[in-house]
């Protein structure tokens, strides 16, 4: 066993960090921030730890923002928070629906849906993209590795062009974090 290295890790991080479209998180900026002043929702969704990132930020843009200079939070749904509706639909159509069924049932044209993946072949995701694009609303996703099959699907996206899991989860968080400050200090 090797001894323990923090720079290993932090090395890679930063590195894949200065690849980062500044454009990308201006521009999901400006959609949350639309949602922010116009009333609409904002619908998040992943697996494993992307699922943990969706419900975090959403949790951070309704409630967190209030912290600060903000007047209201931002009408966040995480679609991978429900545990007894996502196993509803798991066993009732199949995984794959998880996601889009939520979508049907509670987003109307103009609202938005990020995907969060971090290799974006997620047939749950993908199927979920689809029906939100069916429905007119739009979708900002963030993915990791090379944007997988989702990258084609979405309105638009910040890939975060890293294999390692834990690189791209990190910095979709920070990502979301970084606005979330803003929000906080402006809004």
């Amino acid at each position: 066993m090797s001894a323990f290295n923090p720079q290993h890790y932090l090395s890679r991080l930063r590195k894949t960090l200065d690849t980062i479209d500044a454009q990308k998180i201006a521009r999901l900026e400006q959609k949350l921030g639309k949602a922010l002043k116009g009333g609409t929702r904002v619908f998040f969704a992943g697996n494993g730890g992307s699922a943990a990132t969706a419900s975090h930020i959403a949790c951070d843009l309704g409630k967190t923002i209030l912290v600060g200079k903000a007047k209201k939070g931002i009408r966040a749904v995480c679609l991978s928070d429900n545990v007894p509706l996502l196993t509803a639909w798991g066993n009732d159509a199949g995984y794959d629906y998880v996601f889009s069924e939520g979508l049907k049932n509670f987003a109307q044209k103009g609202d938005i849906f990020i995907p969060i993946s971090a290799s974006g072949n997620s047939p749950n995701i993908l199927e979920a993209i689809r029906v939100a694009q069916s429905m007119g609303v739009d979708t900002f996703g963030m993915f990791g590795f090379e944007g997988g099959k989702a990258k084609k699907l979405v309105d638009d996206c910040l890939v975060v062009e890293s294999n390692d899991y834990g690189v791209v989860e990190d910095i979709h968080m920070m990502v979301f974090h970084l606005i979330t400050d803003h929000f906080k200090k402006t809004s």
